[in-house]
């Protein structure tokens, strides 16, 4: 997940614009939700993914129309 996180971040840095600058510290921030451990963290890993798709998705939307 971290060599994920680190590519996630580093595709934000390459196509930042004034377009979707607010946007990219609160995908960088996703990974922040998941917490506890087996069973207890499951549940929140299934929705920090949810949420990430959903703000790429608006990120891509955005950078495409830049």
């Amino acid at each position: 997940m971290i060599g994920a996180y680190q590519k996630t971040v580093s595709a934000l840095l390459d196509r930042r614009g004034a377009g979707n600058v607010d946007l990219a510290p609160e995908i960088a921030g996703v990974p922040e939700h998941n917490r506890g451990f087996g069973h207890v963290k499951e549940p929140h890993q299934h929705k920090a993914r949810a949420q990430l798709a959903r703000l790429l998705k608006e990120w891509l939307r955005i950078v495409r129309g830049m």
